[in-house]
């Protein structure tokens, strides 16, 4: 892919606008349902949780979470065409309080501390430059016992398939794990890795107590 045109997406699968926005969102959904989907099945919200995705993108983990059952749901994105679109799409969920859609990021969520039984994030560490303000920001909001899990493309493969990656920070594994915890309010209580493309890894963090 030309360094243009690689830029250009990068920019849009980071923060979605526009036009090749709502295209860039609908082809994320379409690729990583499945993976959205293990994410909510690891975070195992109860039917009456407060729970949240974090860079929803184009929805398809907020109705993921929906039709789990979760009692109140929270999106947060930075995108204002994700959240416009959002807001469209799921009119009746937002009437009837079950969702509520914010700006915000993983390192910066508008919301009390202890909020959240779960929370999902899938494909969006690539887009922080400093991981220890999202270990203090998760331990914050999520409630004792609650579970954040985090989906991860292993950078080694990203790079294999050629992903457009201008302005990623591509880091593996082990070392975001480490990242994560290095301040002892998270701990890792699950690890799996997907048999898929991307080498998928699906990280269940906890708060210490």
């Amino acid at each position: 892919m030309p360094p243009r045109f690689s830029r250009l997406a990068a920019r849009q699968l980071a923060r979605p606008r526009g036009l090749l926005g709502g295209k860039a969102m609908d082809t994320l959904d379409r690729s990583n349902a499945g993976r959205i989907a293990t994410c909510v099945e690891a975070a195992a919200p109860r039917k009456d949780a407060t729970t949240a995705d974090v860079g929803f993108g184009g929805g398809v983990g907020l109705r993921t979470l929906l039709d789990a059952g979760a009692g109140h749901v929270h999106g947060i994105e930075l995108s204002s065409a994700a959240r416009g679109r959002a807001r469209k799409r799921f009119r009746a969920e937002i009437a009837d309080g079950r969702l509520a859609v914010h700006e915000g990021t993983l390192q910066s969520m508008p919301l009390p501390d202890g909020t959240l039984d779960a929370l999902i994030s899938t494909n969006t560490v690539y887009f922080v430059p400093d991981l220890a303000p999202v270990a203090t920001e998760l331990a914050r909001v999520l409630a004792p016992g609650g579970r954040a899990v985090l989906g991860i493309a292993d950078s080694g493969r990203m790079r294999e398939i050629g992903m457009p990656l201008h302005g990623f920070t591509l880091r593996p594994v082990d070392e975001i794990v480490e990242a994560l915890t290095a301040d002892g309010a998270l701990r890792v209580v699950r690890r799996d890795q997907l048999d898929d493309i991307v080498d998928f890894t699906v990280l269940v963090l906890e708060p210490v107590t």
